[in-house]
């Protein structure tokens, strides 16, 4: 059994891994073409078919061998699975036991022999509807839908043969032979060879009486007895005056016992039938041919169960009965009549010649009523009668009891069993059967009770999570879904999230509110699609230079040799990043002078590197001969308008002077304001040395 099992749990594995690699062909060619959903027919139930059914522990009822599948549009399951069940989901086919594999499908049924189905697993000790005959009395059992063996039902008058009452007769009941002989009931059912009751007679069964039937032999009165077919000796034939009885057959020419008188003797005929000596007559008188009466006064002795006292002519009087007890030996004995008979347990005892109760002989098949065998059963004995259970009472006839669950073959109890067949609940009928038709559930039956919110195998979308209505008819807590979930379906969809990205070659895709990819877009020159969609500038996709993301033309750099920031415009080299002793500037129209370049305050009476007094680079030489001097300083009014706070003092020496020398001159001073007429000039008269910065 074991290795059977193996064998099916290695096809259900390979089978599993089948449907996998099919399955997941099939979803890269639906991701691939963009395929719509479309439901899938639901298959009709019937013989070998698929009806709806449970997925998480409920039974599925399809067809004879058939398999339980989720009904409804697109695939089954918590995620929307691929299949009718749920991996390692088992149930029951008829006495087969079938597991769900991982694609979702019902596996090939493996048959549980021997043993019963239940909840999807081979379960018990026996086969469903299977009987056996119970090993510890003569009755039937039967294998319940559990796998368990029942109770017993007894057979009667009848042997427990595989499984089946049979035979016509109880294995160790007995019953008389046509030849007055024994015979037992064997474990066959069948009666054994009589056995002959020897100097006795067969009665209900059992050897009794005292003689074999249809014998002679001859009575105390020179008669002959016949034993009757009750084994009791009858009244005696007498032999009369011609002869005597012996060996049980009348002979010679008087009868035994027969008194004549001979003389003041009584002469008695013989055993063979002749006279013999006579003998005088003790205690009484002889009395044509006999002593006289026939008993001694006051003896006693027994007359149909009544008790007779010899007079004094020595004759018997009236006989007085023994009521309810015996007369034996000339007296009243024993408790009960002979031949009178009572029950003694389910068995009749009868009374000997003793008054003393003989041994019950058991009434098989009946019951013991008032000292006899009667009725139909055995009382305590049980029956069914169709669907309705029977108990013998002390009549032996049967009485009908309630039908009941799991009893005679009802399988529920009437009004009370509850049960579903699919979304149907029925209630049991009166035959202790489940009826074809019941009240239909509006959504799931289960437990006999109809139940749930929603029809099983519906899907639904809850908080972007796809829910699927189990077999009790409730909504499972459903599973996220990675983008969207389709209202129309109530299965996840999508494929990315709205406003994401992603890259599609050097070009990138926008998710679109409707949680698919847009169209593949250009980065732009000299970049490329990266990472999550971003795209950026790299030595691979620009051919100049990346600045801040980027690709910008390589930019040229002017040589600054004099270290003053600005370059000159005839050396020039081109990087992305500067480099040492060059600069972005080109303006510098000494690159030898460090102190020559726009906006240099530079002036000087020496010409700078470049053998020119241009130090601000403006093509105006700034040479230092006061009195007028040309340096610029800050805080003088250009123009019109006075562009700082205040003014400075500045000083302008006379002609002829040279810049360091202390000299008189005149010094003007301006103080701006803000108004348009610019700045106020002073003058007044200082002795200072010209400064030329």
């Amino acid at each position: 059994m074991s290795e059977g099992r193996g064998d099916a749990a290695e096809i259900v594995r390979s089978m599993r891994a089948a449907a996998f690699a099919v399955l997941a062909l099939v979803l890269v060619g639906a991701v691939a073409c963009g395929a719509p959903h479309r439901d899938f027919p639901r298959n009709q139930s019937g013989a070998g078919g698929e009806s709806p059914g449970d997925s998480a522990g409920g039974s599925a009822r399809g067809g004879v061998g058939g398999r339980s599948v989720a009904s409804g549009g697109g695939t089954a399951g918590g995620s929307g699975g691929l299949g009718p069940c749920k991996a390692d989901e088992t149930r029951c086919s008829g006495n087969a036991a079938q597991a769900c594999g991982s694609d979702g499908k019902w596996a090939d049924p493996v048959d549980c022999s021997g043993r019963t189905c239940v909840g999807g697993k081979c379960l018990g000790d026996c086969s469903p509807g299977a009987a056996r005959c119970s090993p510890t009395s003569n009755g039937v059992e039967s294998c319940d839908s559990k796998g368990n063996w029942g109770a017993a039902l007894a057979c009667g008058n009848q042997a427990c043969l595989d499984g089946a009452c049979a035979g016509a007769c109880a294995p160790g009941s007995t019953q008389c032979s046509p030849d007055h002989g024994v015979q037992t009931c064997g474990q066959d059912g069948k009666w054994g060879t009589a056995v002959a009751c020897t100097n006795q007679t067969c009665v209900n069964g059992a050897c009794t009486g005292s003689c074999t039937p249809d014998s002679t032999q001859c009575s105390a009165d020179n008669g002959v007895q016949t034993c009757t077919p009750n084994g009791v000796w009858s009244s005696a034939t007498p032999c009369g005056n011609s002869g005597t009885c012996a060996a049980g057959v009348c002979k010679g020419s008087c009868a035994s016992g027969q008194m004549q008188c001979s003389g003041n003797g009584v002469q008695g005929c013989g055993a063979d039938g002749t006279w013999g000596t006579p003998k005088a007559c003790t205690n009484q008188a002889c009395v044509s041919g006999a002593c006289t009466g026939s008993c001694t006064p006051g003896s006693t002795q027994c007359s149909n169960n009544g008790v007779q006292t010899c007079d004094a002519a020595g004759a018997w009087g009236s006989a007085s009965d023994c009521t309810g007890r015996a007369c034996a030996n000339g007296a009243c004995t024993g408790v009960c009549k002979p031949g009178s008979t009572q029950c003694s347990g389910n068995g009749v005892q009868t009374c000997d010649a003793k008054g003393t109760w003989g041994a019950a002989v058991v009434c098989s098949g009946q019951a013991c009523v008032s000292g006899a065998c009667a009725g139909i059963c055995a009382p305590g004995a049980s029956n069914c009668s169709g669907t309705i259970p029977q108990t013998c009472n002390n009549q032996g006839t049967w009485d009908n009891g309630t039908i009941t669950s799991g009893q005679c073959g009802a399988v529920c109890t009437p009004g009370v069993g509850k049960s579903c067949s699919n979304t149907t609940l029925l209630t049991c009928d009166s035959t202790g059967k489940w009826p074809t038709s019941g009240i239909q559930c509006s959504f799931a039956c289960t437990g006999g009770a109809c139940t749930g919110s929603c029809v099983p195998g519906k899907t639904q979308c809850s908080n972007n999570k796809s829910q699927t209505c189990d077999q009790t008819g409730n909504w499972n807590t459903g599973t996220t879904c990675p983008f969207t979930c389709n209202t129309s379906t109530g299965l996840c969809a999508g494929e990315c999230t709205p406003t994401s990205k992603q890259c599609s070659g050097t070009q990138y895709q926008v998710c679109g509110s409707n949680y698919t990819w847009g169209s593949a877009q250009n980065c732009g020159t000299g970049l490329a699609c990266a990472g999550a969609g971003v795209c950026t500038c790299s030595s691979t996709s620009c051919s100049g230079c990346c600045v801040n993301n980027a690709c910008q033309a390589v930019p040229t750099w002017y040589r600054d040799a004099d270290n003053d920031k600005f370059g000159k415009a005839s050396t020039t080299t081109k990087a992305c990043s500067q480099p040492s002793g060059y600069v972005a500037d080109a303006t510098d129209c000494c690159d030898t002078d460090g102190n020559t370049y726009p906006g240099s305050k530079t002036c000087s009476t020496n010409p700078n590197g470049c053998s020119s007094f241009d130090y601000d680079c403006d093509g105006t030489p700034r040479e230092c001969n006061p009195p007028v001097d040309t340096c610029p300083t800050d805080g003088i009014c250009p123009g019109s308008v006075c562009a700082m706070s205040s003014c400075q003092t500045h000083s302008y020496g006379f002609s002829g002077f040279g810049c360091g020398s202390s000299f008189a001159y005149l010094v003007t001073t301006q103080t701006c304001s803000n108004d348009p007429s610019g700045c106020q000039l002073g003058i007044g008269q200082m002795s200072k040395p010209i400064s030329c910065n």
